[in-house]
């Protein structure tokens, strides 16, 4: 059992601003739960995180305010460096048939793609 003051649990939207809010996320960075997992909404999340290879970094907009969330690069698309904002398309010559690719594999020999992000 804990103790609290009246006067704080009454006028929380008064002194709540006063203290740094450890969900409100940088770019580059997303929301994490407790378990060390990456979340897309702040009512999961207790801290933030870089995201990691595979993932970027996107700014969403809830009742708190702006914070940003990892999302999976997706198909076609690759990130290879942790605490990014964007995904790269593949080179040509190269592919990722799934979200999430940190790096675009070859393609097999005796086949090929003249395309970026495939």
């Amino acid at each position: 059992q804990g103790c609290s003051l009246p006067v704080l649990t009454e006028n929380r939207q008064i002194w709540n601003g006063w203290f740094l809010d450890e969900t409100a996320c940088m770019a580059g960075s997303g929301l994490v739960d407790a378990d060390g997992k990456y979340v897309l909404n702040r009512d999961d999340a207790i801290h933030c995180g870089f995201c990691l290879p595979g993932n970027h970094s996107i700014q969403i907009e809830d009742s708190a305010g702006i914070t940003f969330v990892c999302e999976l690069c997706p198909k076609g698309r690759q990130q290879d460096k942790p605490g990014q904002t964007g995904c790269h398309a593949c080179n040509p010559g190269r592919f990722a048939t799934a979200e999430g690719t940190a790096e675009c594999q070859m393609c097999e020999p005796g086949t090929a793609t003249d395309e970026f992000g495939q």
